[in-house]
């Protein structure tokens, strides 16, 4: 529920917004930063985790390139930055989910990893960030009922996030992992 519809709507959500050259700019601005930092992020991930079990050293890299920057980092930003904090930070959402669904799928799959272009296009993420910039190059807003539910389920956002994970905390051994000095170093 919560990648396959809560986030795309969130992204969706976000980008309903008229186009503004200025924002526009702020967009360019803020891909190519979160990218870098990405990009950066996935070489300190593999120049750290090189030995070891090669599942648990996917892991690691994975959890040190891709962070929280939607379930919390979203409530923070409306909390701080207001609504325009709120698009930028969809901004890198949206990037996030091109980032994961391109390198952070090779990242999990090791030496067996296999993308596939069909299932890069066609994953809920890519096709909210296609749809989200469309409505914002092109000034489309949503009609009211479907703009209100795709807003209601984007608010749902932060509170499903935090129910996974903590039904993953629950069922995970917590002291085991604070023994694990890589988790430190992820951290």
């Amino acid at each position: 529920i919560l990648l396959n519809f809560v986030t795309p709507c969130l992204i969706i959500n976000s980008l309903n917004i008229s186009f503004d050259k200025t924002k526009f700019r702020g967009i360019i601005i803020c891909v190519v930063a979160y990218l870098s930092i990405q990009i950066v992020c996935a070489v300190i991930a593999t120049l750290l985790f090189r030995g070891g079990d090669e599942k648990s050293r996917l892991v690691m890299r994975f959890a040190l390139v891709f962070s929280n920057v939607g379930y919390m980092g979203i409530p923070l930003q409306k909390a701080v930055l207001g609504n325009e904090g709120v698009f930028y930070g969809s901004v890198c959402v949206a990037m996030f989910n091109v980032f994961v669904w391109t390198y952070g799928i090779i990242c999990m799959g090791g030496k067996n990893s296999q993308m596939s272009l069909r299932k890069l296009i066609l994953n809920p993420g890519i096709i909210a960030v296609t749809i989200g910039f469309i409505l914002f190059i092109f000034s489309v807003k949503l009609p009211t009922p479907i703009s209100s539910a795709i807003s209601g389920m984007a608010a749902l956002n932060t509170p499903i996030a935090m129910m996974v994970i903590g039904f993953n905390l629950a069922r995970s051994n917590i002291l085991s992992a604070l023994k694990d000095k890589r988790v430190y170093l992820v951290s």
